[in-house]
């Protein structure tokens, strides 16, 4: 007699016995308990019947899922061709799309200029415009009344500089939400906040980072790489400017670092900073050509502590993936697919054109620097090429110059991806331009982050508005492009 569990045997009636017992005894009327009862013994025989025919099996689960698991992945298609060129001169669209008229301060561009744009008759200036409200969402919001208890009136008094018109503006406060749908991310600009003076820092941010590097130095671990860094089987690769070698603690299989032969955190040449990325690129091929499967570059780069850096000494970090981008670029990239499903258009030229009609864009040779509405930070600026390249890298650099320069921000977070390599399907279809993004990290010198749960979840403020950004970039290009 097989050994059935406990259960089976306290029923007293076991399954293969049942089924080999005549038919006779339920020729009489049987009670609605030994109907039940069958049931359950016929029930629990198929049952275990299945247990036994399936036991040596290689998968030791009941249930075989033999079909194949679904994702909600986006599936991409081939788009149409990235072209980096600007198509007309500001002074062309100010004529044909904005009837003569243009200003640089945020409110008057979103409450007078753009809706003249929506009414111009030029068609290439219509479809630009109807390119916009493909892009974004615009809402303008208004605060009521404050009252304010003496004490804290001179403090803001104090704050504002003794600004009287810009007192009477707090309790009327316009706010401006730009919303990008496709990305979902939603950006502030409070005008009132924006022109409230910025109180002068007591310490020089400038010879606060040296006085930084020169303490830092004779413990860095970059600074000593030949001892105090790992290598693969790559092994460490110099040049006169840099050094390249593996991440120790890794996010990915391929992972590895270019870091700068001077420990200074921002005084980085021209040459020095075009060379680190070339490193970065011919790592890249040799990925490649290691592991051709690796199709997906990603970089990072924080500047300083306070933006997220784990060491001072300059670093840019590569990653390669098999599978898609990380993060926030392949979440651009998933929208630029759904921009093609609806509209057919290639959404890094749709986005291009109309930041440029904006004044928004600074092109550099192959590259354009675009000042952009929406985003993850204060003064971002979006990169975009054909191909990662000199003029990307350049035009790079400037920016950082700008942000130096005209807004001392020397705390920086900066992330890109390169277009997928080789010439397989997977590589074609949703084909991205080198991308890179560029935001500030705020007040290095201060004990408060400049990111909260806001920026991290919800919103992001901008004290800047992005025209600020582009005018600073085109004045670090004309000072230091010779």
């Amino acid at each position: 007699m097989p050994r059935y569990p406990a259960f089976i045997r306290s029923l007293k009636v076991y399954p293969l016995k049942l089924l080999a017992m005549p038919l006779k005894p339920f020729r009489r009327k049987m009670k609605m308990g030994d109907k039940v009862l069958v049931l359950i013994v016929v029930a629990l025989t198929v049952f275990f019947v299945y247990l036994y025919q399936s036991n040596g099996t290689k998968s030791q689960s009941v249930f075989n899922w033999e079909a194949e698991p679904q994702t909600l992945r986006e599936k991409y298609a081939e788009w149409p061709t990235f072209k980096s060129k600007m198509r007309h001169s500001k002074e062309w669209y100010i004529d044909y799309c904005f009837s003569g008229q243009f200003s640089e301060d945020i409110e008057d561009v979103f409450m007078s200029i753009i809706p003249i744009w929506s009414e111009s008759e030029n068609d290439e200036c219509k479809s630009l415009y109807e390119k916009f409200v493909s892009l974004y969402e615009v809402h303008d919001r208004h605060s009521g009344k404050l009252e304010i208890p003496e004490p804290f009136l001179k403090r803001i008094t104090k704050w504002l500089n003794g600004d009287k018109n810009l007192l009477e503006q707090i309790h009327h406060q316009h706010l401006i939400h730009v919303f990008q749908p496709l990305t979902s991310e939603h950006v502030v600009y409070n005008p009132v906040r924006a022109k409230r003076p910025m109180p002068k820092q007591d310490t020089d941010i400038f010879e606060w980072v040296t006085k930084l590097a020169a303490d830092s130095e004779k413990d860095c671990d970059f600074c000593k790489y030949n001892e105090m860094t790992a290598v693969d089987e790559f092994g460490r690769h110099n040049t006169k400017d840099s050094v390249r070698m593996t991440n120790t603690f890794k996010v990915e299989a391929w992972h590895s670092m270019v870091i700068t032969k001077t420990h200074h955190p921002i005084n980085i040449s021209r040459e020095v900073m075009l060379n680190v990325f070339r490193d970065a690129i011919t790592w890249v091929y040799d990925v490649s050509q290691k592991d051709s499967q690796y199709i997906y570059t990603n970089i990072a780069w924080d500047f300083l502590l306070h933006a997220g850096a784990s060491q001072l000494h300059p670093h840019l970090h590569m990653m390669m993936s098999p599978d898609h981008y990380y993060g926030t670029l392949e979440s651009v990239r998933n929208a630029a697919q759904r921009y093609y499903d609806s509209f057919g258009e290639n959404y890094f030229n749709v986005f291009l054109q109309v930041h440029e009609a904006l004044g928004l864009v600074v092109e550099y040779g192959d590259a354009v620097a675009i000042a952009t509405l929406s985003g993850k930070g204060d003064l971002e600026v979006m990169f975009l090429s054909d191909f990662p390249g000199n003029d990307l890298y350049r035009l790079i650099y400037y920016t950082l110059g700008a942000y130096h320069d005209s807004f001392r921000q020397l705390c920086k977070s900066m992330v890109g991806a390169w277009p997928a390599l080789g010439t397989s399907s997977e590589a074609s279809k949703g084909r991205i331009p080198a991308i890179v993004r560029l935001i500030s990290r705020g007040d290095c010198t201060s004990a408060r982050t400049d990111y909260s749960s806001f920026e991290i979840f919800q919103i992001v403020y901008r004290i800047h508005d992005p025209w600020q950004v582009a005018e600073a970039i085109r004045k670090s290009i004309s000072l230091n492009d010779h």
